[in-house]
């Protein structure tokens, strides 16, 4: 895999995970019964739904509901047991891995994490770069900066896949700052594969 083709497939996952959770966090916001959209449009309440029409046609028609898809009635038909039938009237006690609801934000963090680490992973086994600690310790690195970027990320992605405990959830912002290092790391195995 050549650098611009490691960018494509990299940026392609990051623009959809961040979508994703734009989408799935307003949302979730729109559905509590007390939810108010911010009086100032500004970064620190985003992501939240708007409308064209202005704030109070949109408030107006908060609380929203979710019609869900026939996959997330199988699942929920999966978890909840076979003879489950989604009642819109009715609050039925969804089983999710936190008391508070879904996790959106950490749940795409994980998913994304790991995703942005399996892509860089496959540019980097094409150009003979580490892809693992054991192989990092015989590497010869360009600077002390790049080994330590490199064990961070193995060691971060490797608690994303084997600690799935809701205490290890990451941030969306410790997703971006994973992506920006993986990034950087593939940029650097580029100018020696370029030499």
């Amino acid at each position: 895999m050549d650098f611009a083709t490691y960018l494509e497939k990299s940026s392609g996952w990051l623009t959809d995970l961040c979508c994703l959770y734009d989408l799935a966090e307003s949302t979730r916001k729109a559905m509590n019964h007390d939810y108010c959209l911010p009086k100032e449009d500004g970064w620190d309440s985003a992501p939240y739904l708007a409308s064209w029409k202005g704030r109070d046609a949109l408030q107006d028609a908060l609380p929203i509901f979710l019609k869900t898809s026939l996959e997330a009635a199988k699942a929920a038909e999966l978890v909840m047991g076979q003879g489950y039938k989604p009642n819109p009237l009715r609050k039925t006690p969804i089983q999710f891995s936190s008391t508070s609801g879904p996790r959106v934000e950490e749940t795409v963090a994980r998913l994304g994490i790991i995703t942005q680490f399996e892509v860089w992973k496959e540019f980097a086994q094409c150009h003979g770069y580490p892809i693992n600690i054991k192989r990092a310790k015989n590497f010869e690195f360009s600077s002390e900066a790049e080994s330590e970027i490199l064990i961070g990320l193995i060691n971060v992605r490797n608690s994303m896949t084997h600690d799935i405990e809701i205490e290890t959830d990451p941030t969306m912002k410790q997703f971006v700052e994973f992506s920006y290092d993986c990034r950087w790391l593939a940029s650097k195995i580029d100018d020696v594969s370029n030499r």
